[in-house]
């Protein structure tokens, strides 16, 4: 443009291009090489060697036992980037699940179990489906599904269930659920009490089973 006599402000080419000025007037910095201390590379190389599967940490702590003085931690893993002496270890093998024992019974209305999931819908997001199953016959005896899992919601969950079963206190219901918060709320144990149905948790190494 200086060519054709046109002269136009700095400004006024960012504004067309879409760029910032201070874009425009960056330059980038080269960093400094990084500065390591050859004394204490040579003794954290000689304790990887000793300890291979120690981490940075662990490498820290025997420095400073034997240099006797404060070492940073950063600084031990500046060495150990820069030199790429980083071991990344895979977990090998697969993790033992937990023994999951079925909740089975004999006769309907003997024992109940209830948990809740998370379900997510195309109108409303991520909801909250509270279920009660009979342990004998597989059939879902009563659900609630809403925008919050609270208390309430499982309380009214199982309150439908136990007028729609007509329970009451010489039905002897077992009702079982996990540790989950809301299974323990004052809530929840209330309407449990009130219909005389007595309430077990599983342990929480060993959930139990209900399918």
């Amino acid at each position: 443009m200086h060519q054709e006599g046109k002269s136009v402000s700095i400004t006024q080419l960012c504004q067309w291009f879409g760029v910032a000025r201070s874009s425009f007037y960056y330059t980038t910095k080269r960093r400094a090489p990084v500065a390591l201390n050859a004394a204490l590379t040579t003794l954290v190389r000689d304790i990887i060697e000793a300890n291979p599967t120690f981490g940075v940490r662990r490498i820290t702590v025997l420095l400073r036992r034997r240099v006797r003085r404060q070492v940073n931690r950063k600084t031990v893993h500046r060495i150990i980037r820069h030199h790429g002496w980083q071991v990344w270890q895979k977990p090998q093998g697969k993790r033992p699940r937990v023994a999951a024992w079925p909740s089975r019974a004999a006769k309907p209305n003997a024992r109940w179990a209830i948990d809740t999931t998370h379900l997510f819908t195309s109108r409303d997001g991520w909801c909250h489906l509270t279920a009660i199953i009979d342990c004998c016959d597989r059939t879902i005896v009563g659900w609630r599904l809403s925008h919050s899992g609270i208390a309430r919601v499982a309380a009214s969950a199982l309150e439908d269930a136990l007028r729609e079963r007509r329970i009451d206190a010489s039905t002897n219901l077992a009702l079982r659920s996990d540790n989950g918060l809301v299974f323990g709320a004052k809530a929840f144990v209330r309407v449990a009490r009130r219909y005389g149905s007595t309430r077990s948790t599983s342990r929480r190494t060993r959930p139990s089973r209900t399918a």
